[in-house]
């Protein structure tokens, strides 16, 4: 799994060709460090994700699929 460019002052792809299964079962959920829901949506092989409107700080992606959960940190400049 590749998740880039961490930190990112906008743009970050994430690339999940290689990791899951059944990638068209796939969850993303993105939450503010106060853990509050950003956004939630199904997930391509690969994915650009625009955080620019987002203010700076700390963010988490959790991705999820039918037996598997896996957490990242993403900085926001």
């Amino acid at each position: 799994m590749s998740i880039y460019p961490n930190p990112t002052k906008g743009k970050l792809v994430i690339d999940l060709r290689n990791n899951f299964n059944h990638v068209s079962t796939l969850q993303l959920k993105l939450l503010d460090s106060s853990g509050k829901l950003i956004l939630c949506k199904k997930l391509e092989p690969i994915t650009t994700l625009d955080l620019s409107s987002y203010p700076s700080g700390l963010y988490f992606i959790h991705f999820i699929n039918l037996n598997e959960a896996v957490s990242f940190k993403i900085v926001k400049q």
